[in-house]
């Protein structure tokens, strides 16, 4: 293992990587302009959060959603509770940026999302490991105890729009 560990380290210091800068994939979609529009925003969006923050909060929103496109009541539930959360305006904004686009396009550009931040935990996770410095942008995001503005109210029997029909049993 300590031989792995070497080989690890001196690739890492050939190739300029240490520190990793973790959000280098995020700032190329971010940055591309053959990129749609949406996973721009959501690499945006995502540039400088915790590693295992953002990609457990990424998730949960695409989770959410996976269970309301297939009708189950804990999706809406779930969702309703993450747009109402007092303080995290990062979920939010994922939501916001994919809202509207109707539910198969949301729920691919979240997947890809969510998948763009594990390989970015796990990068954060190994090279943390192996003794490397982690380098990352400056957290986007403050988590409060409230919004940082207005916030909407949301109950769990909120109707989808006509975009979601034929996909959720139920709106």
């Amino acid at each position: 293992m300590e031989v792995l560990k070497m080989i690890f380290s001196k690739w890492m210091k050939k190739h300029g990587l240490d520190p990793l800068d973790i959000d280098l994939g995020l700032i190329e979609v971010r940055d591309n302009p053959d990129e749609s529009w949406t996973m721009r925003a959501l690499a945006g969006h995502s540039v400088g959060m915790p590693p295992e923050d953002g990609f457990l909060a990424a998730r949960e929103l695409q989770e959410a959603l996976c269970w309301a496109a297939d009708g189950r009541p804990e999706g809406k539930r779930r969702l309703a509770e993450i747009l109402g959360c007092r303080g995290d305006d990062y979920q939010r904004a994922l939501y916001y940026s994919v809202a509207g686009r109707g539910p198969v396009a949301m729920l691919l550009d979240l997947q890809r999302l969510v998948a763009l931040m594990q390989t970015r935990a796990d990068a954060a996770h190994v090279s943390a490991t192996n003794g490397h410095a982690v380098a990352a942008a400056e957290p986007p995001y403050r988590f409060f105890d409230e919004a940082d503005g207005p916030r909407g109210r949301f109950e769990e029997d909120f109707d989808f729009g006509p975009a979601w029909d034929g996909i959720a049993r139920s709106r």
